[in-house]
């Protein structure tokens, strides 16, 4: 074998070797790739199982306002479809989100794209159903390699926590109602401030604009006006219209009328139809003249609510109170003023009766005085007590 054929040997040895080599690498970029692959899915997977699990709403936004990625939560609890949210501005959905949130959102997402840390806040969203629920919201500015790219938007439904707080702060403030009632009565205020007190109160808990207490004349036939709260223009046109004075109110009960029957049942009333309101409206007076005015009259108050609770006491109707309201009343509102107006009644009952001491000894003070007979008290020692 001569050195030609040497050299050719070792060549096709090295060309084998590295067709060997270039194959072992070739393997490897695949084995690579497949690996990267499968991290990927990994990643792609894990992200969509933390994204689908969380109990809250997750939206994807990017710098633009697109909605880029959302979970099924946000579906469940709003009820839409994808179809109805995917690749959408969220500046133009304004059949889910009210307009006063829908700007708060607006502002905020401008905040978060300028680099303007956005704290917690809360917004209105409807649902499809046309249900309004309120939802915590918190923010995440998403970047990529250093560059914000869009914001992660997390949404909590807090509809019944709110719901929760706020019952219990009705209930407090309630309990400090009637707490206040019992110590305006304890600290010696006259009937009328206390009613004046109260009536205060009340509209401020329950949001009424206008409030009238009356009391049940003793032939049971009339009703009479004990206090009223009204806005001073609003009894400038009542007095005007009706040409009578607001302090005093007095008119019959009709057989057929709503006050008869609410003071009959002993059974409180909310009444959101302006035809029913027109109606009760129509028992202060006969004319019917005044009567063709009252819807004008119910519209320029602003009148959409009255609730009538009747005030009893050992089963007997002694009066009523009317709070009136710029937006509509509920059952709810009702049984929680009814427990309101028990206390007030207890304390009304207590001022009647120590009113009616004070008139009785103030009667008995004048025969006494005016007597020409001796009159004289002693007590069990014998002592005198009182000698006209």
């Amino acid at each position: 074998m001569n050195g030609s054929d040497n050299t050719n040997i070792k060549a096709s040895e090295e060309l084998n070797a590295a067709r060997q080599r270039i194959a072992q690498l070739e393997a490897l970029a695949a084995q690579r790739q497949i690996d990267d692959e499968f991290i990927d899915i990994k990643a792609e997977g894990l992200y969509k199982a933390v994204f689908e699990s969380v109990n809250d709403c997750i939206l994807i936004i990017d710098k633009k306002g697109k909605i880029v990625d959302f979970n099924n939560r946000l579906l469940e609890i709003g009820g839409y479809t994808r179809d109805e949210i995917a690749g959408k501005n969220f500046r133009n959905l304004t059949g889910m989100v009210p307009p006063k949130s829908l700007v708060l959102m607006i502002t905020n997402f401008l905040k978060s794209m300028a680099n303007i840390p956005v704290p917690p806040y809360e917004v209105e969203l409807l649902k499809k159903n046309r249900e309004l629920i309120t939802v915590e919201i918190n923010t995440f500015p998403l970047r990529k390699n250093g560059k914000l790219i869009g914001d992660s938007v997390l949404f909590r439904d807090i509809t019944e926590r709110k719901k929760t707080d706020s019952e219990i702060h009705q209930k407090t403030s309630e309990i400090q109602l009637i707490n206040s009632i019992n110590e305006a009565a304890n600290r010696g205020l006259s009937l009328k401030e206390i009613i004046d007190a109260v009536s205060d109160e009340i509209m401020k808990l329950y949001g009424g604009f206008a409030a009238i207490t009356y009391f049940l004349s003793e032939d049971k036939q009339y009703l009479e006006a004990a206090n009223f709260k009204f806005p001073s223009k609003m009894v400038n046109a009542i007095e005007k219209l009706y040409h009578i004075k607001m302090s005093a109110i007095r008119f019959q009960l009709k057989e057929d009328g709503v006050y008869r029957e609410i003071l009959k049942t002993g059974k409180a009333q909310v009444n959101n139809d302006s035809f029913v309101i027109q109606q009760m409206g129509t028992e202060y007076t006969d004319d019917k003249t005044l009567h063709k005015f009252l819807p004008t009259v119910v519209r320029i108050m602003g009148l959409r609510s009255v609730i009538s609770v009747p005030l009893v006491s050992d089963g007997e109707s002694i009066g009523l109170l009317d709070i009136a309201r710029h937006e509509p009343l509920t059952g709810c509102d009702m049984e929680r003023i009814q427990t309101i107006a028990s206390q007030f009644v207890n304390v009304i009952k207590r001022k009647q009766a120590e009113n009616k001491l004070k008139e009785n000894e103030e009667k008995y003070r004048l025969i006494v005085e005016n007597t020409r007979d001796l009159i004289f008290t002693i007590d069990s020692a014998n002592k005198y007590i009182y000698v006209s």
